[in-house]
């Protein structure tokens, strides 16, 4: 099964012991999973895998079945292989979550660093989050910038 996370707004994310998630198999069909108590804490990202054992299926809060994973449920999601990574890119913080991006890939990423800033990793890559070793600044210089702009204005034309 995998991942889709829903948003707070839409009322699936209460301090941390609800967490509401729709999984979706390989054929398409969707299954509204609520993970309660310490299983709602379990990291997942939109896509991931997940492996689900002794849950409740009952009718939903807004129609359709809904799985129910608390006490006496399994919930587990199975571990990505790593490998190591160098990256660099902009760091993009968001609510709960800090990104790195290089304008083609994006991976979210472990730790705190500014919003905007242009950076340099090492450290591990597992699915979709790199778990960096190191970390430094990269310095921008005019030229490159200019190439960048021109590169942009160019694809915009």
């Amino acid at each position: 099964m995998r991942i889709k996370i829903l948003s707070p707004a839409e009322g699936d994310l209460v301090e941390a012991v609800l967490r509401g998630v729709v999984g979706d198999d390989d054929g398409g069909d969707e299954l509204r999973v609520v993970l309660w108590g310490e299983k709602a804490l379990v990291p997942v990202s939109p896509g991931d895998r997940i492996e689900i054992f002794h849950a409740v299926a009952k009718p939903g809060r807004f129609g359709g079945i809904e799985l129910g994973v608390g006490r006496g449920s399994a919930f587990r999601v199975p571990q990505k292989p790593s490998r190591p990574i160098l990256f660099s890119g902009t760091i993009i913080a968001g609510p709960g979550c800090t990104f790195i991006d290089n304008g083609s890939e994006r991976y979210l990423i472990d730790g705190n660093f500014p919003h905007g800033f242009e950076m340099k990793v090492s450290g591990i890559v597992s699915g979709s989050r790199i778990i960096p070793e190191k970390a430094e600044p990269v310095e921008m210089h005019a030229d490159d910038v200019i190439a960048h702009l021109d590169r942009f204005l160019q694809e915009l034309n």
